[in-house]
Protein backbone atom coordinates (compact mmCIF):
# COMPACT_ATOMS: atom_id res chain seq x y z
CA UNK A 1 0.00 0.00 0.00
CA UNK A 2 1.46 3.61 -0.68
CA UNK A 3 2.58 5.83 2.34
CA UNK A 4 0.51 8.55 2.91
CA UNK A 5 3.80 10.64 1.21
CA UNK A 6 3.81 9.09 -1.93
CA UNK A 7 -0.21 9.55 -2.13
CA UNK A 8 0.42 12.92 -1.53
CA UNK A 9 3.07 13.22 -3.89
CA UNK A 10 0.53 11.92 -6.47
CA UNK A 11 -2.66 13.78 -5.70
CA UNK A 12 -0.28 17.13 -6.23
CA UNK A 13 1.23 15.70 -9.57
CA UNK A 14 -2.46 14.89 -10.47
CA UNK A 15 -3.44 18.22 -9.46
CA UNK A 16 -0.78 19.67 -11.77
CA UNK A 17 -1.54 17.90 -15.07
CA UNK A 18 -5.25 18.51 -14.44
CA UNK A 19 -4.49 22.40 -14.47
CA UNK A 20 -2.09 22.05 -17.88
CA UNK A 21 -4.49 19.99 -19.27
CA UNK A 22 -7.59 22.22 -18.91
CA UNK A 23 -5.16 25.48 -19.54
CA UNK A 24 -3.63 23.40 -22.86
CA UNK A 25 -7.40 23.93 -24.05
CA UNK A 26 -7.74 27.10 -23.07
CA UNK A 27 -4.87 27.98 -24.90
CA UNK A 28 -6.04 26.33 -28.18
CA UNK A 29 -9.22 27.72 -28.48
CA UNK A 30 -8.43 30.78 -30.38
CA UNK A 31 -7.20 28.90 -33.39
CA UNK A 32 -9.97 26.87 -33.00
CA UNK A 33 -12.61 29.47 -33.14
CA UNK A 34 -10.98 30.85 -36.51
CA UNK A 35 -12.00 27.44 -37.98
CA UNK A 36 -15.27 26.37 -36.43
CA UNK A 37 -16.56 29.92 -35.13
CA UNK A 38 -16.29 31.12 -31.78
CA UNK A 39 -19.59 29.55 -29.98
CA UNK A 40 -18.95 26.35 -31.29
CA UNK A 41 -15.15 26.55 -29.48
CA UNK A 42 -16.37 27.27 -26.73
CA UNK A 43 -18.50 24.26 -26.24
CA UNK A 44 -15.73 22.02 -27.59
CA UNK A 45 -13.26 23.21 -25.52
CA UNK A 46 -15.44 23.35 -22.14
CA UNK A 47 -17.04 19.72 -23.24
CA UNK A 48 -13.36 18.83 -23.33
CA UNK A 49 -12.24 19.89 -20.45
CA UNK A 50 -14.94 18.66 -18.66
CA UNK A 51 -14.58 15.10 -20.25
CA UNK A 52 -10.91 15.48 -19.24
CA UNK A 53 -11.75 16.33 -15.63
CA UNK A 54 -14.43 13.68 -15.22
CA UNK A 55 -12.60 10.68 -16.84
CA UNK A 56 -9.26 11.49 -14.53
CA UNK A 57 -11.30 12.16 -11.05
CA UNK A 58 -9.68 9.95 -8.25
CA UNK A 59 -11.72 6.74 -7.52
CA UNK A 60 -11.56 7.88 -3.82
CA UNK A 61 -13.26 11.08 -4.35
CA UNK A 62 -16.58 11.69 -2.69
CA UNK A 63 -19.79 11.08 -4.96
CA UNK A 64 -21.45 13.99 -7.25
CA UNK A 65 -25.05 13.03 -6.36
CA UNK A 66 -26.40 15.16 -3.62
CA UNK A 67 -30.16 15.51 -3.03
CA UNK A 68 -31.90 17.66 -5.95
CA UNK A 69 -33.06 19.67 -3.56
CA UNK A 70 -29.61 20.57 -2.34
CA UNK A 71 -29.02 21.67 -5.85
CA UNK A 72 -31.97 23.83 -5.91
CA UNK A 73 -31.51 25.67 -3.14
CA UNK A 74 -27.77 26.26 -3.98
CA UNK A 75 -28.76 27.26 -7.57
CA UNK A 76 -30.84 29.77 -6.34
CA UNK A 77 -28.63 30.64 -3.59
CA UNK A 78 -26.11 31.51 -6.31
CA UNK A 79 -28.90 33.61 -8.17
CA UNK A 80 -30.07 35.77 -5.72
CA UNK A 81 -26.49 36.38 -4.56
CA UNK A 82 -25.12 37.78 -7.92
CA UNK A 83 -26.13 41.18 -6.39
CA UNK A 84 -24.42 41.46 -3.79
CA UNK A 85 -21.31 40.02 -5.95
CA UNK A 86 -21.53 42.50 -8.08
CA UNK A 87 -21.33 45.30 -5.39
CA UNK A 88 -18.26 43.90 -3.93
CA UNK A 89 -16.60 43.52 -7.12
CA UNK A 90 -17.48 46.94 -7.86
CA UNK A 91 -15.78 48.13 -4.38
CA UNK A 92 -12.42 46.20 -5.03
CA UNK A 93 -12.25 47.09 -8.89
CA UNK A 94 -12.78 50.81 -7.86
CA UNK A 95 -10.15 50.75 -5.19
CA UNK A 96 -7.82 49.01 -7.58
CA UNK A 97 -8.41 51.29 -10.14
CA UNK A 98 -10.06 49.46 -12.85
CA UNK A 99 -11.06 50.87 -16.62
CA UNK A 100 -14.62 51.23 -17.34
CA UNK A 101 -15.50 47.34 -18.09
CA UNK A 102 -17.11 47.10 -21.85
CA UNK A 103 -19.01 44.45 -23.44
CA UNK A 104 -20.83 40.96 -22.23
CA UNK A 105 -22.34 37.74 -22.16
CA UNK A 106 -25.37 38.98 -23.76
CA UNK A 107 -28.88 36.94 -23.63
CA UNK A 108 -28.93 36.57 -26.95
CA UNK A 109 -26.03 35.00 -27.27
CA UNK A 110 -25.88 31.40 -29.24
CA UNK A 111 -27.12 28.01 -27.44
CA UNK A 112 -23.31 26.72 -27.77
CA UNK A 113 -21.93 29.95 -25.71
CA UNK A 114 -24.84 29.73 -22.88
CA UNK A 115 -24.76 25.51 -22.92
CA UNK A 116 -20.85 26.15 -22.07
CA UNK A 117 -21.62 28.82 -20.04
CA UNK A 118 -24.22 27.53 -17.77
CA UNK A 119 -23.57 24.29 -17.43
CA UNK A 120 -20.15 23.17 -18.38
CA UNK A 121 -18.25 25.88 -17.28
CA UNK A 122 -19.15 25.26 -13.40
CA UNK A 123 -19.04 22.11 -13.97
CA UNK A 124 -15.40 21.73 -15.00
CA UNK A 125 -13.99 24.42 -13.15
CA UNK A 126 -15.38 23.76 -9.57
CA UNK A 127 -13.58 19.84 -10.79
CA UNK A 128 -10.53 21.30 -11.15
CA UNK A 129 -9.77 24.25 -8.59
CA UNK A 130 -12.59 23.65 -5.64
CA UNK A 131 -11.69 19.84 -6.05
CA UNK A 132 -8.30 18.42 -8.11
CA UNK A 133 -6.37 21.79 -6.58
CA UNK A 134 -7.35 22.41 -3.60
CA UNK A 135 -7.62 19.31 -1.99
CA UNK A 136 -4.00 18.85 -3.10
CA UNK A 137 -2.55 22.62 -1.83
CA UNK A 138 -4.76 21.93 1.34
CA UNK A 139 -2.89 19.52 2.48
CA UNK A 140 0.67 21.14 2.16
CA UNK A 141 -0.83 24.74 2.97
CA UNK A 142 -3.48 24.88 5.24
CA UNK A 143 -6.80 26.13 3.82
CA UNK A 144 -6.42 29.52 3.81
CA UNK A 145 -3.25 29.49 1.44
CA UNK A 146 -4.99 27.21 -0.61
CA UNK A 147 -8.59 28.89 -1.15
CA UNK A 148 -6.14 32.02 -2.08
CA UNK A 149 -4.17 30.16 -4.57
CA UNK A 150 -6.59 28.28 -6.01
CA UNK A 151 -8.67 31.48 -6.36
CA UNK A 152 -6.12 33.10 -8.04
CA UNK A 153 -5.94 30.25 -10.31
CA UNK A 154 -9.53 30.62 -11.02
CA UNK A 155 -9.25 34.24 -12.11
CA UNK A 156 -6.47 34.29 -14.37
CA UNK A 157 -7.62 32.65 -17.48
CA UNK A 158 -10.30 35.12 -17.62
CA UNK A 159 -8.39 37.71 -18.89
CA UNK A 160 -10.84 41.13 -18.43
CA UNK A 161 -9.92 42.52 -15.32
CA UNK A 162 -12.74 43.46 -13.87
CA UNK A 163 -13.61 39.27 -14.78
CA UNK A 164 -10.67 38.33 -13.13
CA UNK A 165 -11.53 40.67 -10.00
CA UNK A 166 -15.18 39.25 -9.62
CA UNK A 167 -13.93 35.79 -10.34
CA UNK A 168 -11.52 35.53 -7.66
CA UNK A 169 -13.86 37.09 -5.21
CA UNK A 170 -15.86 33.94 -6.08
CA UNK A 171 -13.55 31.71 -5.87
CA UNK A 172 -12.93 32.70 -2.60
CA UNK A 173 -15.90 32.31 -1.34
CA UNK A 174 -16.52 28.84 -3.03
CA UNK A 175 -13.08 27.54 -1.78
CA UNK A 176 -14.04 29.21 1.67
CA UNK A 177 -17.63 27.04 1.46
CA UNK A 178 -15.94 24.01 -0.17
CA UNK A 179 -13.19 24.00 2.98
CA UNK A 180 -15.91 24.17 5.51
CA UNK A 181 -18.00 21.21 3.93
CA UNK A 182 -20.00 22.37 0.98
CA UNK A 183 -20.67 19.16 -1.44
CA UNK A 184 -18.79 19.83 -4.45
CA UNK A 185 -21.76 19.33 -6.30
CA UNK A 186 -23.26 22.54 -4.78
CA UNK A 187 -20.75 24.48 -5.66
CA UNK A 188 -21.08 23.54 -9.20
CA UNK A 189 -25.04 24.77 -9.02
CA UNK A 190 -24.00 27.67 -6.63
CA UNK A 191 -21.73 28.52 -9.48
CA UNK A 192 -23.97 27.85 -12.28
CA UNK A 193 -26.57 30.06 -10.61
CA UNK A 194 -24.54 33.10 -10.50
CA UNK A 195 -24.01 32.96 -13.94
CA UNK A 196 -27.47 32.21 -14.96
CA UNK A 197 -28.26 35.50 -13.17
CA UNK A 198 -25.28 37.06 -15.22
CA UNK A 199 -26.46 35.93 -18.46
CA UNK A 200 -30.46 37.04 -17.46
CA UNK A 201 -28.80 40.52 -16.24
CA UNK A 202 -26.85 40.77 -19.93
CA UNK A 203 -23.78 41.41 -17.49
CA UNK A 204 -21.79 37.80 -18.27
CA UNK A 205 -18.33 38.56 -18.61
CA UNK A 206 -16.15 38.26 -21.40
CA UNK A 207 -15.65 34.92 -22.64
CA UNK A 208 -12.85 33.17 -20.29
CA UNK A 209 -11.81 31.31 -23.91
CA UNK A 210 -11.60 33.54 -26.45
CA UNK A 211 -11.36 36.87 -24.53
CA UNK A 212 -13.48 38.53 -27.19
CA UNK A 213 -16.54 40.64 -25.40
CA UNK A 214 -20.30 39.09 -27.01
CA UNK A 215 -21.81 42.01 -28.22
CA UNK A 216 -25.62 43.20 -26.79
Amino acid sequence: MPSASRLLKQRGMDALFALVGVWTLLLVAPELAARVGAGAALLCVHAAATALLLVTRPRDAAPLAPRPRVLVVAWTAGCVSYPGWIAATWLVGNALGLPPRTGGLSATAGPAVWLAALLLAPIFEELLYRERLLDALRVRLGAPAAVAATSALFALPHAEPWHIAATALVGLGLGAARCAGAPLAACMAFHAGLNAAAWLAGQGTHDPVLNVPTKN
